[in-house]
């Protein structure tokens, strides 16, 4: 998949967002296409996280900012939102947040509508952060192609395949798409990211005539009585209709409703989401770019393609369980490392995570909860989108191993550089723990 920032962010869990879609790798190994970040529909107030124009579909993803972590969202697109039992809210009282993803989603599949052709398929994720372990919707919602997701890359992935079984969309077509949604999109080697080098008679023609088309829409509206504007058709019948903001739901026994910000909220939030925080995710700006650096243990030579200095950033580069956790339990220190290796012929790779605490106590706690399956970890830097030449696209099924030394606790995961990799692979195993011993150095 090919990255293009079009502008800045409008939510923290965009850099979840662009992480992910950084571990599909370029090309269409994993998935293929197009993510058009900070992307500003046309008639709506706000960008949107991303546009992803896919070989099968179109998908516009907007970020949601929960609270706090989260174990159980209960997230339909109209009605009340839910967060582990407790009503979600806003400070002006609305109670859903996917109302401004289903009006951006209208806003884009009017604009597109005359490129992609009535069978193309559109759909909308609202990506919701820090984290969310569970996430339930109405039937009809996801039948109609909208999915509410914490966008870890794997979760991110099997949502974009479960919608994107559209109609394949060759090159030039995607070519057309790209150019409406902005003029200065790159639309250069598309076959290289999955669509078809060859497209059908049928669809070039249409393809062709869509601009004169929105440029004769365009004149009929404006040459139309006003009073007839209101009786054109909805543009997305897939998504239900936008609902009206509703009053927060009264307090009942002891429960109080969960807030969140909504986007956009007010301006100087918006700065200092999309020039602060969000820059500190996206671009590590607490890292520091490092030489490669070989070193030697038990006969296996390590090469170092990448280091971070994080100091107490463990909660935004961590998720699941792990995550809830150290919002819980602050860590005092947190460094990571990314390594490549041989292993008997065949290259390997290495995620690094060093964690300090005050106490030995804590530390000892934080190993046992990083150790337990399925509960979340430290994000590697691939994760992130910092991958290498030659490096994984993910670490996903990784071999993994962790000691403790003090207040310091180390984690290492490690897979194959290409392939299938296991946790229960032996030689991945026996990496992991000779890794333990490194030293490692910024």
């Amino acid at each position: 998949m090919r990255l293009v920032r079009l502008g800045e962010a409008t939510s923290k869990v965009a850099a979840d967002l662009k992480a992910a879609l950084a571990a599909w790798g370029s090309g269409d190994t994993i998935l293929g296409g197009v993510a058009l970040l900070g992307y500003q529909p046309p008639g709506h107030p706000r960008p949107v996280d991303a546009v992803l124009v896919l070989p099968g579909a179109v998908l516009v993803v907007v970020g949601v900012d929960l609270p706090d972590p989260a174990l159980k969202l209960d997230a339909p697109l109209s009605g009340q939102w839910r967060i582990d039992g407790w009503p979600l809210v806003s400070p002006t009282g609305t109670v859903n947040p996917a109302s401004e993803a289903v009006t951006a989603t209208a806003a884009i599949t009017a604009h597109l509508r005359p490129v992609l052709g009535e069978s193309a398929r559109l759909g909308v994720i609202v990506a919701v952060g820090p984290y969310v372990s569970e996430v339930t919707q109405p039937e009809e919602d996801l039948a109609g192609g909208a999915r509410v997701l914490h966008p870890k890359p794997s979760t991110l992935l099997t949502c974009a395949q479960e919608l994107a079984t559209g109609p394949s969309m060759s090159a030039a077509r995607a070519a057309a798409v790209l150019a409406a949604l902005h003029p200065d999109a790159p639309t250069g080697d598309l076959a290289a990211e999955g669509f078809a080098e060859q497209e059908q008679e049928q669809e070039a023609v249409e393809a062709a005539a869509a601009p004169k088309q929105r440029q004769d829409k365009s004149r009929q509206d404006r040459q139309r009585p006003e009073k007839s504007r209101g009786e054109t058709a909805r543009p997305e019948p897939q998504l239900p209709p936008v609902p009206a903001p509703a009053k927060a739901e009264q307090k009942t026994g002891t429960g109080k409703p969960r807030k969140w910000l909504p986007i956009g909220a007010a301006a100087a939030v918006v700065v200092l989401i999309g020039a602060g925080i969000v820059a500190a995710l996206v671009t590590g700006s607490s890292s520091r770019a490092v030489q490669p650096q070989t070193a030697t243990v038990d006969g296996t030579n390590y090469t170092r393609a990448d280091s971070t200095q994080d100091g107490t950033g463990c909660g935004q580069h961590s998720y699941g369980d792990l995550q809830v956790w150290l919002g819980a339990h602050p860590c005092a220190d947190l460094r990571r490392w990314s390594y490549s290796a041989e292993v008997n012929g065949r290259s390997a790779a290495l995620a690094v995570a060093e964690v300090g605490f005050a106490d030995a106590k804590v530390a000892e706690q934080f190993r046992a909860a990083a150790a337990k399956p399925g509960g979340g970890g430290i994000a590697d830097l691939v994760r992130e989108g910092r991958g290498w030449p030659g490096g994984p696209s993910s670490f996903e099924r990784a071999a993994f191993s962790s000691a403790q030394t003090g207040t310091k606790v180390r984690l290492v995961e490690a897979v194959w550089a290409s392939g299938a990799s296991s946790p229960e692979d032996a030689e991945l195993t026996a990496l992991t723990k000779r890794t333990l011993s490194l030293p490692l150095t910024d």
